[in-house]
């Protein structure tokens, strides 16, 4: 393959990810770049930050995208709790307002 006389020429910081689309798939390079003697870390500087790095717009992308799902999920949460809130003001208004039914009742009868 191509890439192992690269990888031996440079540092994985210099390599960034691309495809000869429509002579090979993605999927095809990336299972090149895993058959290369890549660790982990050098494939995560190819496929993404090496990009992040030259273009920061992306960044700022790719964290609205990464905070949009946490605060998506943070909002579900929030508005389960606030459900669950509202219900229990219902029953404690409820049982208060019996409990007052009750002690005007009894007074009445006094």
């Amino acid at each position: 393959m191509a890439m192992l006389p690269l990888a031996n020429l440079v540092w994985a910081k210099q390599i960034l990810f691309g495809t000869d689309l429509p002579f090979r798939t993605a999927a095809d390079h990336v299972k090149g770049l895993a058959a290369c003697a890549f660790n982990a870390q050098d494939l995560a500087l190819i496929h993404r930050d090496n990009a992040l790095h030259l273009m920061p717009q992306l960044m700022a992308t790719h964290m609205r995208c990464r905070i949009g799902a946490a605060n998506a999920a943070m909002c579900q949460s929030l508005q389960k709790l606030r459900v669950e809130a509202r219900d229990l003001r219902a029953s404690v208004y409820g049982a208060l307002a019996e409990s007052f039914e009750r002690s005007d009742f009894q007074a009445a009868k006094a």
